[in-house]
């Protein structure tokens, strides 16, 4: 297997993902933390929609905003 490991922006995993499979023309991962996908992963997934690229989500429920200081997300 190939991968790589990027650590950016929250919730960057979505558009590096994208560009990282059409640029290579392999299929790819995004993985998010919760926190990361409710505040910007999921404007990912509008534009794989858009592309109509097969992008493949794993979104880790941690319930903490890890990358900002560990801040609890609501869960109700």
């Amino acid at each position: 297997y190939e991968q790589i490991d990027a650590a950016t922006f929250i919730g960057g995993s979505t558009p590096l993902a994208i560009g990282a499979g059409l640029g290579s023309g392999k299929r790819t991962w995004a993985i998010s933390g919760d926190f990361s996908f409710l505040t910007g992963a999921r404007l990912g997934i509008l534009e794989a929609q858009q592309r109509g690229y097969p992008l493949r989500l794993t979104i880790l429920a941690n319930t903490k905003a890890s990358a900002t200081g560990g801040q609890e997300v609501p869960t109700d």
